[in-house]
């Protein structure tokens, strides 16, 4: 069994992209993840918005809330690394091993945007951890 990372939807505003505060949550955007199971493993696909609500993007794009596995902010910091951060209050959060390969499938996507990325860091409240990735341990 393996798992694979896709985007789901990248609703990114490179304006507001940028946050150089101390709290995630005041980050203008905000991400989910879908976690289905296929039949060589499980795929995990990351949606982001700018939007106040993790919840938001579920509804906008009609997932199945027993699907989501998981949320938190996504910003460029100070020193224009890529992070993804928190977690969401609906549906906890993702490991950071999960954060960190979205990243960098999102770096990608973005430096052929024009965006200068220097690293990509993963700071998930893995206390929050959403129980599905409980069962992929094994993986």
């Amino acid at each position: 069994m393996q798992l694979v990372y896709q985007v789901g939807e990248l609703d990114i505003d490179l304006d507001n992209l940028k946050y150089e505060g101390v709290d995630p949550d005041m980050a203008a955007h905000r991400f989910i993840v879908e976690l289905e199971e296929s039949s060589e493993g499980f795929v995990a696909s990351i949606y982001v918005a700018p939007v106040r609500r993790h919840r938001v993007i579920a509804l906008k794009h009609e997932i199945d809330e027993s699907k989501i596995a998981g949320g938190g902010e996504i910003f460029l910091d100070r020193e224009n690394r890529l992070v993804l951060a928190d977690f969401s209050g609906d549906y906890g959060a993702v490991p950071n091993y999960a954060a960190k390969a979205f990243g960098h499938i999102i770096e990608d996507i973005l430096e052929k945007r024009g965006v200068k990325i220097t690293d990509v860091l993963a700071d998930m409240y893995e206390e929050k951890l959403n129980e599905k990735w409980l069962n992929l341990d094994q993986i």
